[in-house]
C-alpha cells in the first residue's frame, strides 16, 4: 500500500470517527443512541474497508442488518414493517441493478443497502442511494475530466453509502 492511500484511508477513518463521536455525543445516552451507533460503526467499518479492499464482506453487512432489524423489533411493529419495507425495496432495487450490471455492484453493496434500509426505513433508505449515486458519478465525471480514471475503471460504493447513511441516522427523528 502506498503512502499517500494509507492517509487517504486514515482521513476517511477519522471523517467516519468525528461522525460518530458527534452522533454519540448528540444523542447522549438514550435508547436512540443503543439503536443507532452500531450500525454507524457497521457502516464506516464498510466503508472504509471497501475503499481498501474493493469489497464489503458479509461479516461486516449481515450482523448490520441483523442489528436493524432486531432494533426494529424492539421499537415495534410500525417501525419493523418500515424495515422489512426497507430490506426488501432498497435491497431488492440494489439487487436488480446488480444484475443488470453485470458485476458493476456487488453483492456486499446490495447488502449494506439492504441494512441502510432496514435501519432508516424505505424512504430515508432511497434517499442515501439517491444522494451516494449522485455524488459517485459527479466524482467519476471529475476524475475522467482530469483524465485521472477511465471510463471502465470501477469506484467503491461503499464508502457513499456509509457517509450519507450515517448522516441520514444523524437527521432522521426517531420513529
Amino acid at each position: 500500500m502506498t503512502v499517500a492511500k494509507m492517509w487517504g484511508l486514515t482521513a476517511v477513518g477519522v471523517l467516519y470517527g468525528a461522525l460518530i463521536l458527534l452522533a454519540a455525543y448528540g444523542f447522549g445516552f438514550t435508547s436512540r443512541a443503543a439503536i443507532n451507533l452500531p450500525i454507524m460503526i457497521v457502516l464506516a467499518t464498510a466503508g472504509v474497508v471497501d475503499l481498501h479492499r474493493k469489497r464489503i464482506p458479509d461479516r461486516l453487512t449481515l450482523p448490520g442488518l441483523a442489528w436493524a432489524l432486531a432494533a426494529s423489533l424492539f421499537l415495534g411493529w410500525p417501525r419493523l414493517l418500515d424495515a422489512l419495507l426497507g430490506v426488501l425495496l432498497c435491497g431488492g432495487i440494489m439487487l436488480l441493478l446488480a444484475v443488470i450490471s453485470r458485476g458493476s455492484i456487488g453483492g456486499g453493496d446490495v447488502k449494506l443497502v439492504a441494512a441502510i434500509g432496514a435501519s432508516l426505513g424505505w424512504r430515508w433508505g432511497f434517499g442515501v442511494v439517491a444522494f451516494a449515486q449522485v455524488s459517485l458519478a459527479l466524482l467519476a465525471l471529475c476524475l475522467f475530466i482530469a483524465r485521472r480514471k477511465g471510463r471502465k475503471d470501477a469506484l467503491p460504493f461503499g464508502p457513499f453509502l456509509a457517509a450519507f447513511a450515517i448522516l441520514a441516522l444523524l437527521a432522521k427523528p426517531m420513529q
